[in-house]
Order: structure tokens, then C-alpha cells, then sequence
């Protein structure tokens, strides 16, 4: 949408409808010298009068960065997996349903950070997952009177994952603290604009999104002389919780001259948060208590 703040934003290629029916593909490849980078994509389009499909997936590796006084900074890499569908169908003119998704997945991801590398060059860091995707159906319709330029109706599911270790070796113990984290988004909104004259339109809309959150730690212990290790739940944990989350907007366009737009507005949002923290969640001795 066009609200103001609070929203994302996803680009990916559209699927845009054609006078007759057309198939078009490209795969494109790619080899960077500096982090030694593998990138291969393809993407595919089919349309016609009434459908219209655009699709892709992309897979990259990534090694160590080299800075030009630094050298090779190690480790700093990464393997990703991702793509897109855009799907359109159009029953009437000015009538338009599309179904969007999109994901990533990086595996492997390795951070410098030069003051944190552990004896034995043990990355401090490391993350074996990350997921991310947005998947989002939506209505427009066009031109529907003095009171409507273009309507939109949206639902969008949004999830995010990710596996984080914090590793910390020392002569006689590695330790390995796994934080595994979870973000799911149900939304919804509805947004107009309507045209007052040739020269101003009012852009104005409401959304609400359901937000759940909810994360957990393990560590594992083990002795480097016996090999025995052990496996507890430390504290300082997130607390899970729920977000609902309702805003609206309105925001105005004026084009005095072709190459000008001066554009005001104003967005209101209302955060309610649930949670219920347990003890696991409170850091000992940090000076505070549920």
C-alpha cells in the first residue's frame, strides 16, 4: 500500500498483461572474484489478455569477503535459495486479482567480527538458518466512479525463522548457546484513491496485522579433554507475545507543474502487545524481577 511508515514494501517482477499471448525466459548467471561469489537465476513470463504469470528462482554462494588493506575477511559467507511468483488473472477490464509470493532461505551464514573470533579461529557467530517469505493476495479495482481512482483490497501471511549460535571457547570448555526464533504476520488492509481534479488525489486506507513472536535458547556444554558434554536451557530468554496492530492514514498529492508534487499527510496506529513472561526469560542478578 501507500501508507505512511510501518509497512513492507516487496518489489518483485510483475506480471503484466499483454494484447496476445506471449512466453519469455532469460537465465542469467553471475561470477564475483572479490568473495569468489556463484550466482545463477531464471525467470520465466507467460501472459495474455486476461492471465498473466512471472516466476523465478535464484541461487547464490558467497565466501569471504576481501577488503583492498584488510585481505580476506574470514568468515563472511553465505549460500541463499530463493524465488518469486506473480500470478494475475483480470475477468473484466479494471478488475484485477493477483496472487504474490515470495521467499529466501540462507544457509551457512558466517559473521565477522574481528574482535570476536574465538582461539582455534572459532567464529563467535554463525547462523545456520534464516528463512524469510511474504505471500499476499489482492483485489484492484479501477475507475469505479467520482469517489474511487483505484481500490485495493490485500491479505498477506508473512513468516520469518532463524537459527543464531553465540559460540565461546576456552581451554578446557566449548560452549554453544542456540537461539531459535520464530515471526508470523497475518494482515490485512484496505486503501482508495480518489482524484480531486487534475492536479490532486487523497490516498487513504486502514490495516490491521496479527503479529506472534516467540524464541527459546539451548546451550550445549562439552569438556574438550572427556568429550562429555551437556545440554541446559540458559536464562535470558524473549518472552513470546502478540502483536495486534491497527493503523490508518491519509495522505494528499498536488501537482502544480509536471515535474512538482508536494504531498502532506498524517498515519495513526495502535500497538496492543500480550505477553507472559516466565522465569527462564529474567537474566539473574539484572536487577529486575517479573
Amino acid at each position: 500500500s501507500s501508507a505512511i511508515g510501518g509497512v513492507i514494501n516487496i518489489i518483485s517482477k510483475s506480471a503484466d498483461f499483454t494484447d496476445d499471448f506471449q512466453i519469455h525466459g532469460d537465465l542469467y548467471g553471475r561470477y564475483g572474484t572479490n568473495d569468489v561469489e556463484n550466482l545463477e537465476a531464471f525467470n520465466v513470463r507467460i501472459s495474455d489478455t486476461r492471465f498473466s504469470l512471472s516466476a523465478g528462482i535464484t541461487r547464490q554462494e558467497i565466501s569471504d569477503y576481501r577488503g583492498a588493506s584488510e585481505g580476506r575477511l574470514s568468515p563472511s559467507g553465505f549460500n541463499a535459495f530463493g524465488g518469486y511468483v506473480n500470478l494475475a488473472f483480470r475477468p473484466s477490464e479494471g478488475h484485477t486479482f493477483r496472487l504474490s509470493y515470495v521467499t529466501n532461505e540462507r544457509t551457512d551464514v558466517e559473521s565477522y567480527v574481528q574482535s570476536r573470533i574465538n582461539a582455534g579461529n572459532v567464529p563467535r557467530f554463525f547462523s545456520p538458518i534464516e528463512r524469510r517469505g511474504i505471500l499476499k493476495l489482492q483485489y484492484t479495482a479501477e475507475d469505479l466512479g467520482a469517489w474511487s481512482k483505484e481500490l485495493q483490497i490485500y491479505g498477506y501471511y508473512h513468516y520469518y525463522d532463524e537459527e543464531r549460535e553465540t559460540r565461546s571457547v576456552s581451554a578446557t570448555r566449548f560452549n554453544n548457546t542456540l537461539r531459535d526464533q520464530n515471526q508470523d504476520v497475518l494482515g490485512a488492509g484496505i486503501q482508495n484513491i480518489t482524484e480531486l481534479g487534475g492536479a490532486t488525489r487523497l490516498i487513504y486506507g486502514v490495516d490491521y496485522r496479527h503479529q506472534k513472536l516467540n524464541s527459546s535458547n539451548r546451550l550445549t556444554s562439552r569438556d574438550l579433554e572427556t568429550g562429555v558434554g551437556t545440554r541446559t536451557q540458559p536464562a535470558g530468554n524473549t518472552p513470546d507475545g502478540y502483536y495486534d496492530v491497527f493503523s490508518t492514514f491519509i495522505s494528499s498529492e498536488f501537482r502544480p507543474m509536471e515535474f512538482l508534487m508536494l504531498t502532506a499527510g498524517v498515519r495513526y496506529e495502535h500497538t496492543n502487545l500480550q505477553s507472559q513472561p516466565t522465569g527462564l526469560d529474567v537474566i539473574p542478578d539484572a536487577g529486575y524481577t517479573l
